[in-house]
């Protein structure tokens, strides 16, 4: 493998395994880090977060779930799916509470605010707010094209949505958006950096689109040799993760600087890195390929810390709250969550 040396690079420790039975498409702890919630094409799987085992089967959505979120204080569930509904389950209880209708044949996204008091939902062009007692707030005018993507900023007073063409800014309650970032390209992936400051979008096109939101500037990082499919900020808003190849390009900011000029590349991967994840609190960046391996790198090293596998590609990743356990989800149903020891 190349630019990996296996003297440097110790093996993770896996603390449990489970198998939900097909390709996982959401993984996500609960806000206490409690309760792991993993979806895939049948029930939703609430997993107790120490030793894996099975708090509650929820019904899910009849042709699969594609989308988690947690309330911020971790009472309820949000789970979006192909049945073209939002659904919101009592973690506690194990039970469905509200029927969100999507407006479209499948849900694709769902985003619950940092403040708990609406839920955001993606179906095609559709972009709706729900109270979480499933009345509808507001159902904001359609996009011109798919919606990609849907991210909160950490206090919860904006939502951006990505489609072709661009980000929109969102202020919950307007019919308008507060401001439009206009890319001539089809957008696939969005991060929000944790200051709030940057929002970075990888694209179809092959490249990054990063944008200051403080001052509206905008710079495209390219040289990916394909479509950038995984974008993500680390804790401190000061690194930029993204994922286009085999390669993890690796963007350094400064409250002065959109970007370096050139990223720094870590080495590992043999096919596709598909899943990126910084730890909330911490500096480690957990990595995830179709080759079905899982790396901990630290920004300033080159050589990961550590290396855990799959024997199928690597679908989700997922940092415990406090950062103890990274879980990972692959393409035929198996979870596994790593202890953090590097």
């Amino acid at each position: 493998m190349p630019g990996v040396s296996r003297r440097q690079t110790e093996d993770l420790v896996p603390q449990w395994f489970a198998d939900i039975g097909d390709y996982v498409t959401s993984v996500t702890w609960s806000p206490c880090g409690q309760i792991l919630a993993a979806a895939a094409n049948g029930p939703i799987q609430l997993l107790d977060g120490a030793s894996g085992a099975s708090l509650h089967q929820l019904s899910g959505h009849g042709f699969g779930t594609l989308d988690l979120s947690w309330s911020p204080d971790g009472t309820y569930l949000a789970s979006a799916g192909q049945d073209g509904t939002t659904r919101l389950w009592d973690a506690a209880r194990g039970v469905e509470v509200a029927v969100l209708e999507g407006g479209a044949d499948w849900v694709e996204h769902v985003a619950w605010s940092p403040l708990g008091d609406l839920v955001a939902t993606a179906a095609g062009k559709h972009l709706k707010l729900w109270h979480p007692d499933g009345t509808l707030y507001h159902h904001i005018q359609p996009h011109p094209s798919t919606i990609a993507g849907l991210a909160w900023n950490t206090d919860g007073t904006q939502l951006a949505s990505i489609c072709y063409g661009g980000i929109w800014l969102w202020l919950p309650g307007k019919a308008d958006p507060e401001d439009g970032l206009a890319c001539q390209d089809s957008l696939i992936s969005m991060a929000w950096s944790p200051n709030g400051r940057y929002m970075a979008s990888g694209t179809q096109g092959a490249a990054v689109q990063v944008w200051n939101l403080k001052t509206d500037q905008n710079s495209e990082l390219s040289g990916y040799p394909t479509k950038v499919r995984v974008v993500a900020w680390d804790a401190k808003s000061r690194y930029l993760a993204t994922g286009g190849a085999t390669d993890l390009a690796l963007w350094k900011f400064s409250p002065t600087k959109l970007a370096q000029d050139a990223p720094t590349v870590l080495e590992g991967h043999e096919r596709i890195i598909v899943a990126l994840a910084f730890q909330g609190q911490g500096p480690l960046l957990a990595s995830g390929g179709e080759d079905g391996e899982v790396y901990l790198w630290q920004p300033t090293r080159r050589q990961p810390l550590g290396r855990g596998r799959h024997e199928a590609a690597i679908s989700q990743l997922a940092w415990h709250p406090q950062d103890q356990w990274l879980a990972s989800g692959d393409a035929e149903g198996q979870l596994t969550t790593w202890q953090n020891a590097v």
